[in-house]
């Protein structure tokens, strides 16, 4: 069990396999840590407790009247009945900026009202 782990390419096998199996992911900082196959093997053996606060929130116990909505209500064409045609930033789109959640939540490009003509500036 302590076999060091060396060769950065087997380290980064062992570890993505060991994230895909147990369904959890290392932070940055722990990676460090992590030197032998025994230290991963402990690192995995550990119970783990919510990081973020947003997750401690949520397995906690909330007041009846308090509600936590950890998933965003996205305006979106799919979206525009539940919202009514309203939206809190008319005549601007909505653009997802990160690479994470870009393959999850969709952009969005609102149809513009007006048209610039020559000349003329109206913003």
């Amino acid at each position: 069990m302590n076999c060091v782990l060396a060769c950065k390419i087997v380290t980064f096998q062992i570890l993505t396999k060991c994230i895909a199996e147990f369904d959890f992911q290392i932070p940055s900082y722990e990676l460090a840590e992590l030197k032998s196959v025994g230290d991963v093997v402990t690192y995995y053996s550990l119970p783990r407790q919510p990081v973020s606060e947003e997750d401690k929130l949520k397995n906690s116990d909330l007041p009846k009247n308090l509600h936590l909505q950890l998933e965003p209500v996205r305006f979106t064409e799919d979206t525009k009945s539940f919202f009514k045609d309203k939206t809190a930033f008319p005549q601007r789109d909505t653009i997802v900026t990160s690479l994470k959640y870009r393959n999850i939540y969709k952009g969005y490009q609102n149809p513009k009202i007006y048209t610039k003509k020559k000349g003329y500036s109206y913003f």
